[in-house]
């Protein structure tokens, strides 16, 4: 049984579709091929990565270009199932069901809610977008032959359209977090955020909260533009940060089995509230306590889980108080992390979700 995943908007190695959701296929024993636009650091993919055009991807080109050409490409693997993981690739998933493929769509994010929170589009246009895109959404997936949500709010808009329609969260790979968990000397320790750096996921309020306190922070990811690492190199608390850029699996699991806490302060945009940042769940995974934004759907699963803190991002002397209280507190810190670990390894992990990724492809080939 062949499978082609197709995605537009990110690198060939991304976390989610290539280690997650490709491997997780291919162990299972079906034969995936990977379809994209963006080359990914992975040197040695463990499944066939094609790479269609080596230009620039703008936007432009993303939705109105691309989406023809990866749907013209897609024909020649004559797969079994086509599974796509971009909004754009919309309408290259319509072609495909026009021409009797089996195709599953993945929705990353809830499109309509994120539109929202382009600072850059004016508030009659996200309007105007947003129902476009909720249109379009709708008419997609009573059509195609499986829907993947990575939430249960972006699944409660499907789940009565849908043929077939899953939640699979992005949850941490098990194996990644394996080593016990040491709390080093909090001397030596620093506080970590990794992912995308930018102004809406809180980074201003969390340099800002080094005011407060003398703890170092390590930022590794990229920062969204060239601009916001001019302000942020200007900051005056850029002497108490560590940026060490991107990093592969192998150096993430370093960079936290070295921290005494893990911050996820994103800024309470609609996409954020009802988003699960998988970086949240990482930090679990790798026994560190959380510190994270105090929105309703994340302060139900820390405190629940008693792994965490939670701060209104936008006030930095809480974010303070918050690392503060981890170094004064190791016992407490210890024991949110081993919580953490626990409830991860006990529901919030990828192996239980790949079954139910396997699940619906199962169900999708049976009803064939």
């Amino acid at each position: 049984m062949k499978i082609c995943h197709i995605t537009s908007g990110h690198p060939l190695d991304d976390v989610r579709i290539y280690h997650k959701q490709c491997l997780s296929l291919k162990r299972a024993g079906y034969e995936v091929q990977l379809l994209g636009l963006i080359q990914g650091r992975n040197q040695e993919p463990k499944i066939p990565y094609i790479l269609v055009g080596n230009e620039k991807v703008n936007l432009f080109k993303r939705f109105l270009y691309y989406p023809f050409k990866l749907y013209k490409k897609a024909l020649e693997l004559h797969s079994d199932i086509y599974h796509l993981h971009d909004p754009e690739l919309m309408i290259t998933a319509l072609l495909l069901k026009m021409r009797g493929k089996k195709v599953v769509f993945d929705f990353h994010e809830d499109v309509p809610k994120q539109i929202y929170s382009k600072a850059y589009l004016r508030n009659w246009h996200k309007s105007v977008l947003a129902k476009l895109f909720k249109l379009l959404e709708n008419y997609l997936v009573k059509r195609v032959d499986g829907i993947i949500s990575a939430t249960p709010q972006i699944q409660a808009r499907f789940q009565s359209l849908a043929h077939k329609a899953v939640i699979v969260h992005n949850f941490p790979i098990l194996e990644e977090f394996e080593e016990k968990k040491i709390i080093r000397d909090t001397k030596k320790c620093y506080v970590v955020y990794h992912g995308v750096i930018e102004k809406k996921r809180g980074i201003k309020s969390l340099m800002d909260s080094l005011d407060y306190t003398d703890i170092r922070l390590k930022l590794a990811g990229y920062i969204a533009s060239e601009k916001l690492m001019r302000e942020l190199k200007k900051h005056r608390n850029w002497g108490q940060v560590d940026f060490v850029g991107y990093l592969d699996r192998n150096e993430i699991k370093v960079l936290l089995n070295e921290a005494i806490a893990g911050v996820v302060t994103l800024l309470p945009t609609k996409n954020y509230q009802e988003s699960l940042p998988v970086k949240m769940f990482e930090y679990m995974a790798a026994g560190l306590p959380v510190i994270a934004s105090d929105f309703p759907y994340w302060k139900d699963i820390i405190l629940k889980n008693e792994c965490g803190i939670c701060v209104d991002p936008e006030n930095p002397k809480e974010i303070a108080d918050a690392f503060s209280f981890i170094l004064e507190n190791p016992n407490l810190a210890k024991q949110m992390g081993m919580n953490g670990k626990k409830a991860v390894i006990d529901k919030y992990n990828w192996e239980i979700e790949a079954n139910k990724l396997i699940r619906i492809y199962n169900s999708i080939i049976i009803d064939e």
